[in-house]
């Protein structure tokens, strides 16, 4: 299957993949208290049934790693992109690694309610977004959450419980390649670790993945010297297409001949209503605006804020509903 027909199987009808990162699982009071100081939103206050995502800083300020936490009543579940064991020790944090016991599968495009709704007793559509439940009688936890942009669902089960539950309701189902994840999250604005890892001179900030930061937090790990940089900042991303399929990974940007930045990803379009690339570039303040024209390698960028598509659930009318075959708890 080439990448734009899988790209608009993932968007407009349901793709899955198994995520790759590491699971944690923290109880008790002060053992949550300890972690709470490290992450960039305030978990203690959140609702229990509840998940989000957010980052860890270094001391110093610059990204550690990415994070999802759920919030249940007896204790959290963490996913990291990062082993937090060593983190976790120097800290004297209380934990359980659970990553070889349980499995995250997420499930996202426009009709990936159709296999929510087997394990919600409403429509799946009266799960508010970021809030999950656990299924009676399963060990699994239905989480109403994405990065696509289109609606998305994470499923957590017990590894014990895994075979029979894939056999079951994914079989019949395309698993998604990392390329298409990649893409359909940048498209967005979602994190990208990769621009993130090989742009280590630029802050989050810079980066635009500052909504993930709640600067409103009395207290995070690196957030004196975080705020500092944003004060410094004298750059910012911008999404940008052009129809110069030639462009690369640190070509400069200029205005009207003056150079104001270079380029620090780019991905070949593969939607179905534009061609050539979809990048970002890091530029002057100044010139991160959208809807301008800037220049890279004799070629016109035009500049684009995220998210640089509208997802296919946007367009959902709200009067629809899902048939009552796909209602119920099975």
């Amino acid at each position: 299957m080439d990448n734009k027909q899988a790209y608009k199987d993932f968007r407009q009808n349901e793709g899955f993949y198994f995520d790759k990162g590491y699971l944690y699982k923290i109880k008790g009071e002060e053992t949550i208290n300890k972690f709470n100081t490290l992450v960039t939103k305030d978990i203690v206050f959140a609702e229990d049934d509840t998940c989000d995502f957010c980052f860890i800083l270094t001391k110093e300020g610059s990204f550690y790693t990415d994070i999802t936490y759920y919030k249940l009543e007896e204790f959290l579940i963490i996913r990291s992109s990062k082993n937090l064991d060593e983190m976790f020790i120097k800290e004297k944090i209380n934990y359980e690694d659970i990553s070889k016991d349980t499995t995250i599968i997420q499930v996202e495009g426009l009709k990936s309610p159709d296999l929510a709704n087997k394990f919600y007793e409403y429509d799946i559509m009266a799960l508010k977004f970021k809030y999950l439940v656990r299924i009676k009688d399963k060990a699994l936890i239905l989480a109403r959450f994405g990065y696509s942009g289109e609606y998305g669902y994470q499923f957590i089960i017990s590894n014990s419980n895994l075979k029979p539950f894939i056999e079951k309701y994914f079989n019949d189902k395309q698993m998604t390649s990392q390329e298409i994840i990649d893409y359909t999250n940048f498209e967005v604005l979602q994190p990208n670790n990769a621009i993130i890892e090989n742009n280590k001179d630029y802050s989050l900030f810079d980066l635009n993945y500052g909504w993930s930061i709640d600067w409103m937090k009395i207290k995070f790990r690196g957030k004196n010297v975080a705020e500092e940089n944003v004060l410094k900042s004298n750059v910012c991303s911008i999404g940008f297409r052009s129809i110069n399929t030639n462009l690369k990974v640190g070509d400069k940007v200029e205005f009207n001949g003056q150079k104001i930045g270079h380029i620090i990803l780019v991905y070949k379009s593969i939607d179905e209503t534009h061609e050539g690339v979809i990048g970002n570039a890091v530029v002057e303040k100044d010139y991160a605006v959208s809807g301008i024209q800037l220049q890279s390698n004799s070629s016109i960028l035009h500049t684009a804020s995220a998210p640089y598509i509208i997802p296919y659930s946007w367009y959902r009318n709200e009067n629809d509903s899902f048939s009552e075959e796909n209602e119920g708890n099975e």
